[in-house]
């Protein structure tokens, strides 16, 4: 079982992923208007992911790790959102996991029915926790709490509104 810590990195627009044997990155860039694109960075900057919606509009996002597969994450169409409960689909490279929000602060992580990860908010800081079961699910299941934190921010300011 492995854990990270989410954070937003300071004087950035991006966040920092913190881990026991090192430190990753997420670096946003915009490579035409109305495009954003993230980059999930290792230690020495080199890019191990990449992340994109499809369009300004759309609400799904592209995941390609480097060496590791190409995969969508988006809403599930067969759920039906309610009170602070959510879920989404991330499926690629004959995998298809199912991300449920339990909570405003709680997300599970499944594959086959299977809990694969968590990702919680701690406290009142913008920090979020994620555990692992493994290891090698480590890079994607950082760029899937990462968008899902992004979407979360962004549902909060559209509720501030």
């Amino acid at each position: 079982m492995l854990t990270a810590t989410i954070g937003p990195r300071p004087f950035s627009t991006g966040f920092q992923i913190r881990i026991d044997s090192g430190t990753f990155k997420t670096e946003d860039v915009s490579p035409r208007p109305f495009f954003s694109e993230t980059h999930l960075l290792d230690s020495s900057g080199n890019q191990i992911a990449r992340m994109w919606a499809e369009s300004l509009t759309s609400n799904i996002s592209n995941i390609i790790i480097t060496g590791g597969g190409f995969y969508q994450f988006a809403p599930d169409p067969a759920s039906s959102p309610g009170w602070n409960r959510e879920s989404w689909t991330c499926k690629g490279e004959g995998r298809s996991l199912l991300i449920a929000q339990n909570n405003r602060r709680l997300f599970i992580v499944s594959e086959e029915e299977t809990e694969i990860a968590t990702s919680s908010k701690t406290g009142y800081l913008d920090d979020y926790t994620i555990t692992v079961q493994r290891d090698s699910d480590l890079k994607l299941l950082i760029c899937i709490s990462v968008l899902l934190i992004r979407s979360q921010q962004s549902s909060d300011s559209f509720s501030l509104l």
